[in-house]
Protein backbone atom coordinates (compact mmCIF):
# COMPACT_ATOMS: atom_id res chain seq x y z
CA UNK A 1 0.00 0.00 0.00
CA UNK A 2 1.55 3.16 -1.30
CA UNK A 3 0.89 5.99 1.90
CA UNK A 4 1.61 9.68 0.09
CA UNK A 5 2.77 12.28 2.30
CA UNK A 6 1.02 15.58 2.38
CA UNK A 7 3.50 18.38 1.44
CA UNK A 8 3.10 21.40 3.36
CA UNK A 9 1.43 24.41 1.55
CA UNK A 10 3.59 27.46 1.74
CA UNK A 11 2.91 30.50 2.88
CA UNK A 12 1.22 33.47 1.51
CA UNK A 13 3.34 36.67 1.88
CA UNK A 14 1.14 39.96 2.78
CA UNK A 15 1.49 42.51 0.22
CA UNK A 16 3.76 45.01 2.11
CA UNK A 17 6.61 44.34 3.59
CA UNK A 18 6.58 40.13 2.94
CA UNK A 19 5.07 39.52 6.49
CA UNK A 20 2.70 36.73 7.37
CA UNK A 21 -1.09 37.28 8.50
CA UNK A 22 -1.10 36.91 11.70
CA UNK A 23 2.34 36.53 12.66
CA UNK A 24 4.43 38.56 15.20
CA UNK A 25 6.21 40.70 12.38
CA UNK A 26 8.69 38.02 11.60
CA UNK A 27 9.59 37.36 7.44
CA UNK A 28 10.00 33.82 6.17
CA UNK A 29 11.16 32.31 3.13
CA UNK A 30 10.01 30.04 0.07
CA UNK A 31 10.42 27.14 2.50
CA UNK A 32 8.38 28.66 5.70
CA UNK A 33 11.59 29.05 7.56
CA UNK A 34 12.25 32.41 9.54
CA UNK A 35 14.78 34.53 8.03
CA UNK A 36 17.71 35.46 10.58
CA UNK A 37 16.86 39.38 11.46
CA UNK A 38 19.37 41.69 12.59
CA UNK A 39 18.11 43.52 15.92
CA UNK A 40 17.71 47.33 15.11
CA UNK A 41 19.82 49.73 15.44
CA UNK A 42 20.01 51.71 18.34
CA UNK A 43 18.17 55.19 17.96
CA UNK A 44 19.83 58.50 19.91
CA UNK A 45 17.96 59.75 22.71
CA UNK A 46 14.89 62.45 21.97
CA UNK A 47 16.31 65.89 23.55
CA UNK A 48 15.55 66.40 26.74
CA UNK A 49 14.50 62.70 27.74
CA UNK A 50 17.46 61.19 28.43
CA UNK A 51 17.96 57.48 28.11
CA UNK A 52 14.93 56.81 29.37
CA UNK A 53 12.50 54.66 27.54
CA UNK A 54 9.10 56.49 26.29
CA UNK A 55 6.96 54.28 27.69
CA UNK A 56 8.26 55.45 30.88
CA UNK A 57 7.95 59.24 29.96
CA UNK A 58 4.34 59.79 30.27
CA UNK A 59 2.91 63.01 31.62
CA UNK A 60 1.05 62.04 35.08
CA UNK A 61 -1.66 64.09 36.23
CA UNK A 62 -1.94 64.88 39.67
CA UNK A 63 -4.72 62.92 41.23
CA UNK A 64 -6.13 65.80 43.34
CA UNK A 65 -9.04 65.49 46.16
CA UNK A 66 -12.02 62.86 45.34
CA UNK A 67 -14.94 64.39 44.38
CA UNK A 68 -16.71 65.42 47.21
CA UNK A 69 -13.78 65.16 49.63
CA UNK A 70 -13.45 67.90 52.40
CA UNK A 71 -10.47 70.42 51.49
CA UNK A 72 -8.22 70.84 54.44
CA UNK A 73 -7.49 74.39 52.93
CA UNK A 74 -8.85 77.25 55.02
CA UNK A 75 -9.41 81.06 54.10
CA UNK A 76 -7.29 83.48 56.27
CA UNK A 77 -9.43 85.92 57.80
CA UNK A 78 -9.51 89.44 56.26
CA UNK A 79 -7.69 92.06 58.97
CA UNK A 80 -9.79 94.23 60.77
CA UNK A 81 -11.34 97.61 58.51
CA UNK A 82 -9.88 100.92 59.72
CA UNK A 83 -12.26 103.29 61.40
CA UNK A 84 -14.53 105.67 59.24
CA UNK A 85 -12.76 109.05 59.62
CA UNK A 86 -12.92 112.10 57.41
CA UNK A 87 -16.87 111.88 56.96
CA UNK A 88 -16.48 109.06 55.27
CA UNK A 89 -19.53 105.93 55.20
CA UNK A 90 -18.66 102.42 55.55
CA UNK A 91 -19.88 100.27 52.39
CA UNK A 92 -22.52 98.13 52.65
CA UNK A 93 -21.60 94.17 53.80
CA UNK A 94 -17.78 95.32 54.59
CA UNK A 95 -15.18 95.76 52.16
CA UNK A 96 -13.20 99.12 52.92
CA UNK A 97 -14.41 102.49 53.57
CA UNK A 98 -15.60 105.02 51.02
CA UNK A 99 -13.86 108.26 50.66
CA UNK A 100 -15.37 111.41 51.99
CA UNK A 101 -17.50 113.21 50.85
CA UNK A 102 -18.51 110.55 48.28
CA UNK A 103 -21.66 108.06 48.39
CA UNK A 104 -20.85 105.18 49.38
CA UNK A 105 -21.05 101.93 47.20
CA UNK A 106 -23.96 100.62 44.87
CA UNK A 107 -27.55 100.00 47.24
CA UNK A 108 -28.18 96.26 48.40
CA UNK A 109 -31.87 95.02 46.76
CA UNK A 110 -34.33 94.47 49.51
CA UNK A 111 -35.87 91.12 49.88
CA UNK A 112 -39.46 92.09 48.76
CA UNK A 113 -40.01 95.59 47.06
CA UNK A 114 -37.72 98.74 48.06
CA UNK A 115 -33.80 99.42 48.25
CA UNK A 116 -32.16 99.65 51.13
CA UNK A 117 -28.83 102.09 50.90
CA UNK A 118 -26.42 103.67 53.36
CA UNK A 119 -26.97 107.32 53.20
CA UNK A 120 -23.76 109.02 52.34
CA UNK A 121 -22.59 111.23 55.87
CA UNK A 122 -22.31 115.11 55.71
CA UNK A 123 -18.67 116.76 55.93
CA UNK A 124 -19.86 116.93 59.72
CA UNK A 125 -20.16 113.12 60.15
CA UNK A 126 -24.10 113.10 60.42
CA UNK A 127 -26.23 111.61 58.47
CA UNK A 128 -27.89 112.91 55.96
CA UNK A 129 -31.34 112.48 56.07
CA UNK A 130 -32.27 109.16 57.94
CA UNK A 131 -30.70 107.09 60.23
CA UNK A 132 -29.90 103.64 59.24
CA UNK A 133 -30.18 100.00 61.75
CA UNK A 134 -27.59 98.16 61.86
CA UNK A 135 -30.45 95.91 59.62
CA UNK A 136 -30.83 98.39 57.42
CA UNK A 137 -34.02 99.35 58.45
CA UNK A 138 -35.24 103.02 58.28
CA UNK A 139 -35.62 105.34 60.93
CA UNK A 140 -37.43 108.51 60.90
CA UNK A 141 -34.84 111.50 60.28
CA UNK A 142 -34.38 113.24 63.66
CA UNK A 143 -35.31 117.20 64.24
CA UNK A 144 -38.70 118.57 62.77
CA UNK A 145 -40.04 118.06 59.28
CA UNK A 146 -38.47 119.21 56.28
CA UNK A 147 -40.05 120.76 53.17
CA UNK A 148 -40.34 118.42 50.15
CA UNK A 149 -42.15 118.96 47.53
CA UNK A 150 -43.78 115.77 46.39
CA UNK A 151 -45.41 115.31 42.49
CA UNK A 152 -47.80 112.52 41.57
CA UNK A 153 -47.83 111.62 38.26
CA UNK A 154 -51.18 109.90 37.94
CA UNK A 155 -52.59 107.88 35.26
CA UNK A 156 -55.80 106.53 36.31
CA UNK A 157 -58.32 106.11 39.71
CA UNK A 158 -55.90 103.69 41.87
CA UNK A 159 -53.02 106.50 41.45
CA UNK A 160 -55.46 108.91 42.87
CA UNK A 161 -56.30 107.47 45.18
CA UNK A 162 -52.75 107.00 46.65
CA UNK A 163 -52.17 110.68 45.86
CA UNK A 164 -55.33 111.19 48.19
CA UNK A 165 -54.50 109.23 51.05
CA UNK A 166 -50.81 111.02 51.32
CA UNK A 167 -52.22 114.19 50.57
CA UNK A 168 -54.95 113.86 53.94
CA UNK A 169 -52.13 112.41 56.04
CA UNK A 170 -49.06 114.54 54.55
CA UNK A 171 -46.89 115.98 57.91
CA UNK A 172 -46.06 119.59 58.26
CA UNK A 173 -44.11 120.94 55.62
CA UNK A 174 -44.81 119.03 52.95
CA UNK A 175 -46.26 120.11 49.37
CA UNK A 176 -48.74 117.99 47.16
CA UNK A 177 -49.02 118.70 43.37
CA UNK A 178 -50.87 116.47 40.81
CA UNK A 179 -49.87 115.82 36.98
CA UNK A 180 -52.38 113.31 35.31
CA UNK A 181 -51.47 111.53 32.52
CA UNK A 182 -54.15 110.19 29.44
CA UNK A 183 -54.56 106.94 30.16
CA UNK A 184 -54.41 105.93 26.46
CA UNK A 185 -50.62 106.70 25.85
CA UNK A 186 -49.31 105.10 23.00
CA UNK A 187 -46.45 102.68 23.99
CA UNK A 188 -43.15 104.66 22.13
CA UNK A 189 -43.88 108.00 22.32
CA UNK A 190 -41.33 109.76 19.90
CA UNK A 191 -42.36 113.72 20.92
CA UNK A 192 -42.88 114.18 24.32
CA UNK A 193 -44.04 117.54 24.16
CA UNK A 194 -47.07 116.05 22.33
CA UNK A 195 -48.43 114.31 25.70
CA UNK A 196 -46.96 115.94 28.21
CA UNK A 197 -48.59 119.82 29.45
CA UNK A 198 -45.92 122.97 28.72
CA UNK A 199 -45.66 123.48 32.30
CA UNK A 200 -44.70 121.07 34.80
CA UNK A 201 -44.43 121.86 38.87
CA UNK A 202 -41.66 121.67 40.40
CA UNK A 203 -40.82 119.42 43.18
CA UNK A 204 -38.12 117.48 44.73
CA UNK A 205 -39.41 114.29 44.80
CA UNK A 206 -41.29 112.76 41.56
CA UNK A 207 -44.01 109.80 42.72
CA UNK A 208 -44.64 108.18 39.56
CA UNK A 209 -47.95 105.65 39.48
CA UNK A 210 -48.28 105.02 36.00
CA UNK A 211 -50.07 102.36 34.36
CA UNK A 212 -49.13 101.95 31.24
CA UNK A 213 -45.34 101.26 29.68
CA UNK A 214 -45.81 104.57 27.79
CA UNK A 215 -46.36 106.71 31.07
CA UNK A 216 -42.99 104.76 32.27
CA UNK A 217 -41.15 105.93 29.55
CA UNK A 218 -42.17 109.63 30.14
CA UNK A 219 -40.52 109.78 33.84
CA UNK A 220 -37.01 111.11 33.23
CA UNK A 221 -38.65 114.09 30.57
CA UNK A 222 -41.21 114.73 33.29
CA UNK A 223 -38.06 114.48 35.91
CA UNK A 224 -36.02 116.68 34.13
CA UNK A 225 -38.64 119.13 33.59
CA UNK A 226 -39.53 119.51 37.15
CA UNK A 227 -36.23 119.67 38.53
CA UNK A 228 -36.55 116.90 40.78
CA UNK A 229 -34.23 115.09 42.71
CA UNK A 230 -35.15 111.68 43.06
CA UNK A 231 -37.90 109.60 41.75
CA UNK A 232 -39.49 106.65 42.96
CA UNK A 233 -41.55 104.83 40.26
CA UNK A 234 -44.15 102.00 41.42
CA UNK A 235 -43.83 99.14 39.66
CA UNK A 236 -47.33 97.22 40.18
CA UNK A 237 -47.52 95.59 36.99
CA UNK A 238 -44.63 94.14 35.11
CA UNK A 239 -46.51 94.78 32.24
CA UNK A 240 -46.47 98.66 32.45
CA UNK A 241 -42.73 98.31 33.29
CA UNK A 242 -40.95 95.79 31.82
CA UNK A 243 -37.64 94.78 33.01
CA UNK A 244 -35.98 96.52 30.08
CA UNK A 245 -37.88 99.41 30.18
CA UNK A 246 -36.75 99.58 33.64
CA UNK A 247 -33.32 99.56 32.96
CA UNK A 248 -33.79 102.29 30.23
CA UNK A 249 -34.99 104.73 32.86
CA UNK A 250 -32.59 103.89 35.20
CA UNK A 251 -29.82 105.01 33.33
CA UNK A 252 -31.29 107.85 31.10
CA UNK A 253 -31.85 109.22 35.13
CA UNK A 254 -28.38 108.45 36.00
CA UNK A 255 -27.23 110.41 33.42
CA UNK A 256 -28.72 113.50 34.31
CA UNK A 257 -27.84 113.16 38.14
CA UNK A 258 -31.53 111.75 39.64
CA UNK A 259 -32.11 108.99 41.83
CA UNK A 260 -34.16 106.92 41.86
CA UNK A 261 -35.82 103.77 43.30
CA UNK A 262 -38.32 101.37 42.03
CA UNK A 263 -40.96 99.73 44.12
CA UNK A 264 -42.32 96.52 43.57
CA UNK A 265 -44.92 96.58 44.90
CA UNK A 266 -44.96 100.20 46.46
CA UNK A 267 -46.34 98.83 49.79
CA UNK A 268 -43.11 97.15 50.30
CA UNK A 269 -40.86 100.15 49.67
CA UNK A 270 -38.20 100.76 52.47
CA UNK A 271 -35.76 103.37 51.46
CA UNK A 272 -33.38 104.29 48.35
CA UNK A 273 -30.62 105.97 47.64
CA UNK A 274 -31.95 109.85 48.71
CA UNK A 275 -32.49 111.77 51.08
CA UNK A 276 -35.78 112.61 50.01
CA UNK A 277 -36.37 108.65 49.21
CA UNK A 278 -35.95 107.96 52.97
CA UNK A 279 -38.30 110.32 54.60
CA UNK A 280 -40.69 109.48 52.29
CA UNK A 281 -40.13 105.77 53.51
CA UNK A 282 -40.23 106.52 57.02
CA UNK A 283 -43.52 108.09 56.86
CA UNK A 284 -45.40 106.15 54.00
CA UNK A 285 -43.73 102.88 53.14
CA UNK A 286 -43.53 99.20 54.62
CA UNK A 287 -46.32 98.53 57.17
CA UNK A 288 -45.42 98.78 60.95
CA UNK A 289 -48.11 97.82 63.48
CA UNK A 290 -48.23 97.93 67.46
CA UNK A 291 -50.94 95.34 68.56
CA UNK A 292 -52.19 95.25 72.20
CA UNK A 293 -53.42 91.72 73.29
CA UNK A 294 -56.60 91.08 75.25
CA UNK A 295 -56.60 87.43 76.21
CA UNK A 296 -56.12 85.48 73.08
CA UNK A 297 -57.30 87.57 71.03
CA UNK A 298 -56.50 91.06 69.52
CA UNK A 299 -57.35 93.82 71.61
CA UNK A 300 -56.12 97.25 69.55
CA UNK A 301 -53.60 98.16 66.65
CA UNK A 302 -52.14 100.62 66.47
CA UNK A 303 -50.25 102.13 62.72
CA UNK A 304 -46.59 103.08 63.05
CA UNK A 305 -46.44 103.25 59.43
CA UNK A 306 -48.82 103.20 56.79
CA UNK A 307 -48.95 102.55 53.15
CA UNK A 308 -49.11 105.40 50.51
CA UNK A 309 -52.48 103.25 49.65
CA UNK A 310 -53.25 103.32 53.31
CA UNK A 311 -54.03 99.59 53.28
CA UNK A 312 -52.38 99.26 56.74
CA UNK A 313 -55.23 101.63 58.32
CA UNK A 314 -58.01 99.58 56.92
CA UNK A 315 -56.18 96.10 57.99
CA UNK A 316 -55.76 97.78 61.39
CA UNK A 317 -59.30 98.45 61.82
CA UNK A 318 -60.78 94.65 60.75
CA UNK A 319 -57.96 92.91 63.16
CA UNK A 320 -59.48 93.52 66.95
CA UNK A 321 -61.53 90.01 67.84
CA UNK A 322 -59.64 87.98 65.88
CA UNK A 323 -58.04 85.37 67.46
CA UNK A 324 -54.18 85.89 68.05
CA UNK A 325 -52.82 82.82 66.18
CA UNK A 326 -55.10 83.53 63.38
CA UNK A 327 -54.43 87.58 63.11
CA UNK A 328 -51.55 87.23 60.44
CA UNK A 329 -53.80 85.06 58.24
CA UNK A 330 -57.14 87.09 58.55
CA UNK A 331 -54.98 90.89 58.00
CA UNK A 332 -53.55 89.26 54.99
CA UNK A 333 -56.48 87.87 53.53
CA UNK A 334 -58.87 90.83 54.42
CA UNK A 335 -56.26 92.91 52.61
CA UNK A 336 -57.33 92.12 48.96
CA UNK A 337 -60.75 93.95 50.00
CA UNK A 338 -58.57 96.85 50.06
CA UNK A 339 -58.10 98.44 46.82
CA UNK A 340 -54.56 97.74 45.53
CA UNK A 341 -52.67 99.01 42.81
CA UNK A 342 -50.43 95.42 42.40
CA UNK A 343 -51.66 93.56 39.55
CA UNK A 344 -52.63 89.24 40.12
CA UNK A 345 -50.55 88.60 37.06
CA UNK A 346 -47.83 86.21 37.60
CA UNK A 347 -44.13 87.93 37.82
CA UNK A 348 -41.96 85.94 36.25
CA UNK A 349 -39.24 87.16 38.28
CA UNK A 350 -40.51 85.82 41.63
CA UNK A 351 -42.95 83.45 39.93
CA UNK A 352 -45.80 84.82 42.06
CA UNK A 353 -48.06 87.79 41.40
CA UNK A 354 -47.60 91.34 43.05
CA UNK A 355 -51.00 90.87 44.35
CA UNK A 356 -49.59 88.14 46.71
CA UNK A 357 -46.48 89.59 47.50
CA UNK A 358 -48.55 92.47 49.06
CA UNK A 359 -50.22 89.83 51.08
CA UNK A 360 -47.10 88.48 52.13
CA UNK A 361 -45.95 91.52 53.05
CA UNK A 362 -48.90 92.48 55.92
CA UNK A 363 -48.24 88.75 57.16
CA UNK A 364 -44.75 88.99 57.89
CA UNK A 365 -45.83 92.96 59.30
CA UNK A 366 -48.49 91.18 61.61
CA UNK A 367 -46.41 88.80 63.00
CA UNK A 368 -43.94 90.98 63.82
CA UNK A 369 -46.26 93.33 65.76
CA UNK A 370 -47.34 89.76 67.40
CA UNK A 371 -43.39 88.71 68.58
CA UNK A 372 -43.03 92.90 69.94
CA UNK A 373 -46.75 92.98 72.16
Amino acid sequence: MLLLREQPAAPIACATRGRVPGGRGGQRGGDGAPFAQEPPPDRPPRPGRGSVPARDVRRRRHPGPRRGARSSYRRPLAPPQPAVRGGGSPRPGGGGVAAAGRPSARPRAAGVGGIRAVVPRSPGGRFEGRRCSPRGRSRAPPGGNARVKVLFVTQGKYGERIADNVANRRPDGWEIDRLPLSPRLPLVIDDPDAVLPASVPSADLLVSLHESAGAAELIPDIASRCGAAAVLAAVDDRAACPPGLENQVRKRLGRIGVAVAFASPLCGFDGGPHPHLAEFAARFGRPRMRIEADGDRVGSVAVERDCPCGAAGFVASVLPGTRLSEAADTGALRHHHHPCMASMEIDPDRNDTLMHLSGYIFRAAINSALRRK
